[in-house]
């Protein structure tokens, strides 16, 4: 019988129910997921967790904590190249930060978002990372 591969999926957020809402979406998709809520624990949690993905919300228990964790992730050679998905509700951050993010290798997504949306770049991301490493 075949060993089927689930992609680890690691959340960051530190609101309670938007990461049960995810969790519940990617659990449904067939994705393995993994939670995380603090900036200050992020790394080496993420590093136990080893994701293939990781969506990270810029706003934590700090203004900047998501901010600093992702400058961290992108410093470890662990995570320089694993997709990460930012999600803020702070659009216009997003957007003055959008060229910073995209030299980072990072998708940004603002809130509220269109689910089919975010399941469609998590998707291409996956994709996209896979053809990285057999390419």
């Amino acid at each position: 019988m075949p060993v089927e591969f689930a992609p680890v999926i690691a959340v960051v957020d530190d609101d309670p129910d938007f990461q049960a809402l995810l969790v519940e979406i990617f659990d449904d998709e067939g994705y393995a997921v993994a939670q995380h809520t603090e900036a200050d624990t992020g790394l080496p949690a993420l590093r136990r967790t080893a994701p293939d993905l990781i969506v990270l919300d810029l706003r934590l228990e700090r203004p900047t904590s998501g901010w600093e964790l992702l400058r961290r992730l992108r410093a470890e050679p662990d995570f320089r190249t694993t997709p990460i998905i930012v999600c803020s509700a702070d659009e216009p951050f997003l957007a003055r930060h959008l060229h910073e993010l995209h030299d980072q290798g990072c998708a940004a997504l603002p809130k509220p978002f269109d689910l089919d949306h975010l399941l469609a770049l998590v998707a291409a991301v996956l994709v996209g990372a896979v053809a990285r490493l057999s390419g």
